[in-house]
């Protein structure tokens, strides 16, 4: 007999456990979104369930805490994490890929698990069926929207969940270093955890991979712990009038640095890169999408000093190819930790800046308030997108208004 359990079920108080003290803050938060109300989550569940934009696709992603079988239902079509035919159960993360349309259109998507008690070649034990269904909210299609930035809070998760949980919003971006480093798969708890904790599994959470999150042992397993392939991190994604465009600049020094110890390629990763715009830009359905947004980690408009100054003619070249193609309304970087806005002709434009550039976070220890972390909010009118920082006191500040 299968269980199924309603999403909206009452919450039971977990003391002491670092990933429940993070999502507490978001139920004691009186001024927190109606979306991210504290809901149950199963004991079989580390974190709830995060539905990645990525592509066409969602790639709904979860972290067990027990050994088991995953498969997503929506609208009675079942997508399974299987390799080949064979049902996952050996990794702690849950990687399924689902129709963008199909489940925009359901609102709603039910996780089906089965508990591994002991798997062998023959007469396996599993544990009967047990079921959760969560409501999902998809980025409205219409000229009103709210996307929340959350970067380089380098495992300060409680400050990132603070902050972002003063105003409601659609679409989470984690735009990278939301810790120090991936040393260990433990690493990549950060990312769950916070999105976890402020999308409840409901919201469309979207991942730009940052320069820390190349570093470390388990870096390498980008691809089973994010929504990232194997082969790359940069993606293009298109949801009803706003399009994303996440390109992935890696390492910020060179290949050669004595800090990577002949651990990177990080040179080769872009030109195959400029190979995926150029394909992009040449073979895809013309993007006729009202507001296009650019996202990269790092805000490659500007030029650091030595030996940050990396890739200048091969970025200048990008910045070429994005304006003649895409002509982005808005970019949305982190990395540097202090919190500007930079227009055309700004502090960020090295190479022929080809629109806005939002430094869209303040990194504890970096803020001008000291040790204060800072999101970064995007609120979309009919013509304008008005940027916001608030900080995890839910202090304000304005940073500009763009004009589409």
């Amino acid at each position: 007999m299968s269980k199924h359990t309603a999403y909206q079920s009452p919450t039971k108080s977990n003391k002491g456990n670092a990933d429940s003290e993070t999502e507490d803050l978001v139920s004691k938060n009186k001024n927190t979104n109606l979306h991210f109300s504290p809901s149950h989550r199963p004991a079989a569940f580390r974190y709830h369930p995060i539905v990645f934009l990525f592509e066409r696709t969602y790639c709904i992603m979860l972290w067990e805490n027990f050994p088991m079988t995953v498969s997503v239902e929506i609208n009675g079509q079942i997508f399974y994490d299987d390799t080949c035919g064979v049902l996952c159960s050996s990794s702690p993360i849950h990687k399924i890929l689902v129709p963008m349309e199909q489940l925009d259109a359901a609102g709603s998507y039910t996780i089906s698990y089965k508990m591994v008690i002991k798997r062998v070649p023959a007469f396996t034990e599993i544990s009967p069926d047990n079921r959760i269904t969560y409501p999902f909210f998809p980025l409205p299609n219409g000229d009103s929207f709210t996307l929340c930035q959350i970067s380089d809070s380098h495992a300060h998760d409680r400050l990132a969940v603070s902050a972002a949980s003063y105003r409601p919003f659609d679409l989470l971006i984690l735009s990278g270093d939301l810790q120090n480093e991936i040393q260990t798969t433990e690493d990549y708890a950060h990312m769950y955890r916070i999105a976890s904790a402020l999308t409840h599994g409901r919201l469309p959470v979207l991942y730009a991979r940052g320069n820390h999150d190349c570093r470390g042992a388990a870096a390498e397993k980008i691809a089973e712990f994010t929504p990232a392939l194997p082969t790359r991190a940069y993606y293009f994604s298109q949801l009803s009038n706003i399009s994303f465009l996440v390109l992935d600049c890696g390492e910020d020094k060179p290949d050669d640095h004595a800090e990577y110890g002949g651990t990177v390629c990080f040179s080769a990763y872009r030109e195959k890169q400029s190979v995926y715009l150029h394909a992009l830009f040449d073979h895809a359905v013309p993007d006729t999408s009202k507001y296009r947004i650019l996202i990269s980690h790092t805000p490659f408009s500007y030029t650091d000093h030595p030996p940050f100054d990396i890739e200048q003619e091969r970025y200048a070249q990008w910045l070429a190819l994005l304006k003649a193609h895409y002509a982005p309304h808005i970019m949305i970087c982190g990395h540097l930790h202090q919190a500007q806005f930079s227009p055309i002709g700004g502090t960020l434009d090295s190479k022929g800046q080809i629109c806005p550039v939002v430094i869209g976070c303040d990194s504890p220890g970096h803020s001008p308030d000291g040790n204060k972390m800072s999101v970064c909010y995007y609120r979309f009118t009919k013509n304008t997108i008005e940027i916001e920082l608030v900080d995890q006191d839910g202090k304000r500040t304005f940073l500009s208004t763009v004009e589409i």
